[in-house]
C-alpha cells in the first residue's frame, strides 16, 4: 500500500508541473490568492484613517508646495532679469544703428 500511495503522490505532482507548464493562466486563475494592498495604498489608507498621521502629511504636503512656489518666483526673477539682459544687448540704443 505505500508503494501505490508514494506512486500516486509522484504522479500528481508530475501532472502539477505538466499543468503549470502548460497552463499557466488557467492555474493562476483557480489557485487562491490574498488580496494585499501596494505599499502606497496602505499608505494612504494609513493617512486617511490616522489623524495624527493626517496632520503630518498636510504639514508636510504644504512644506512641499511652499518650498515650490518659492522656487517658481525665484526661477521666474532670474528668467526676466535674464530676459532683460538680452533685450539690452539686441536693442540698439538711442542714437545708434543697427548693425
Amino acid at each position: 500500500m505505500t508503494r501505490l500511495r508514494v506512486r500516486l503522490f509522484l504522479a500528481a505532482g508530475a501532472a502539477e508541473i505538466r499543468l503549470r507548464n502548460r497552463l499557466p493562466r488557467f492555474l493562476d486563475a483557480i489557485t487562491p490568492h490574498r488580496h494585499r494592498p501596494d505599499g502606497l495604498v496602505a499608505e494612504l489608507d494609513c493617512v486617511a484613517s490616522d489623524p495624527e498621521t493626517r496632520a503630518l502629511f498636510r504639514a508636510e504636503l504644504d512644506r512641499a508646495i511652499a518650498e515650490y512656489l518659492a522656487d517658481a518666483a525665484d526661477l521666474t526673477a532670474f528668467m526676466e532679469a535674464a530676459a532683460a539682459a538680452i533685450k539690452a544687448v539686441i536693442e540698439p540704443r538711442a542714437g545708434q544703428r543697427a548693425t
